[in-house]
């Protein structure tokens, strides 16, 4: 199982000799994060058999979840960027 990001907040609070407060260090990551996922191509990274597999549930009224450790408006944006 993956960790929170609590967790990872933590950690990194460590790594940095604890000069960021955790809110400090979740806000910083935050940052990070959102400049760099501004530079994927979700579209070339989408493989496109899932589209089948997106049908035929569909077809059959079969219900479909996404798993992700990435927050929910970020797998929100993919799955726009995806179209799906």
């Amino acid at each position: 199982m993956g960790k929170s990001y609590n967790d990872l907040y933590t950690l990194l609070q460590k790594f940095l000799n604890d000069k960021l407060s955790i809110r400090e260090v979740e806000r910083e990551f935050n940052c990070f994060s959102e400049k760099q996922y501004q530079n994927i191509d979700y579209q070339s990274l989408f493989r496109k058999d899932l589209l089948l597999i997106l049908e035929y549930a569909k077809e059959h009224n079969l219900s479909l979840a996404v798993a992700s450790s990435s927050t929910r408006e970020h797998i929100l944006e993919v799955l726009e960027a995806c179209q799906i």
